[in-house]
């Protein structure tokens, strides 16, 4: 197949805005609005191909949480959104998109400085660790009491998310894309009562997002983080990467290099 013809495809599947990222990528979604653009982020320097390459997977998943806002975790403008994992792949496109494409005030949190960091570098309003500070205490200090309206969760920590659930606030919603640390969490169930909150997850994406995502993707708005590129023949030694916890971003296997 040539390029021009996954060109088309791309385009008839996804639409024009799937071009200006990608012209091989099958999903992806953001749940904002956004402009369309003439630049195509690769050829113009924007994106690499290998960021290209990430930003769709990513997107996807992380729309179980901020990227899908109107279907389930229904983030708005102006309202704040606790990101658990901040330094992680699910969680670093998780504050890009409830910042840069919704306009939500974004609490990172993760469970150490330089992970909290990552968080506060890609926009984020406030940084906890967790590990060091009162999670619940410093959400309610930033929110003035309130708590937050979206709790958007991807680990499923059995130590810190019934913190977090408490700094949930009325008619707050909790959205989860993942439970790797647990599955199995204890929530204060007084607390979902009287603060009327909504428990969603979803797997997979909201197929009707996926050219607003590229779209926001082309504008700069989603950035996926490469921790490293490496060669195919080396995908062993990536697959260790990933199941040892060291790797903060993406790992890339580009058939390129070998």
């Amino acid at each position: 197949m040539s390029d021009a013809d996954m060109k088309q495809i791309v385009k008839d599947k996804y639409g024009k805005a799937a071009l200006k990222v990608t012209a091989s990528s099958s999903a992806s979604c953001c749940g904002s609005s956004v402009s369309d653009r003439d630049a195509d982020p690769v050829t113009s320097g924007l994106y690499t191909e290998n960021e290209t390459a990430c930003v769709p997977a990513e997107a996807a998943a992380a729309s179980l949480g901020c990227g899908n806002p109107t279907a389930l975790a229904e983030l708005k403008a102006g309202e704040t959104v606790l990101i658990m994992g901040a330094g992680g792949n699910l969680g670093s496109i998780g504050i890009q998109i409830a910042k840069n494409v919704i306009g939500a005030k974004v609490i990172a949190t993760a469970g150490s400085d330089d992970r909290v960091q990552t968080g506060l570098a890609l926009g984020a309003d406030c940084g906890i660790n967790y590990n060091k500070q009162d999670l619940p205490a410093e959400v309610m200090a930033f929110t003035g009491g309130k708590g937050v309206d979206v709790l958007y969760d991807n680990v499923a920590n059995p130590k810190v998310l019934p913190q977090a659930f408490r700094t949930i606030g009325f008619d707050g919603r909790l959205v989860t894309a993942g439970a790797h640390a647990g599955p199995n969490v204890t929530i204060d169930f007084s607390h979902l009562y009287h603060k009327r909150i909504t428990i969603k997850g979803r797997p997979g994406y909201h197929p009707p997002d996926v050219a607003k995502c590229f779209a926001a993707a082309a504008e700069g708005k989603v950035r996926a983080q490469i921790e490293r590129i490496l060669p195919l023949s080396r995908a062993a030694e990536a697959h260790r990467l990933v199941e040892s916890g060291e790797a903060t971003g993406k790992l890339v296997l580009d058939p390129t290099q070998g």
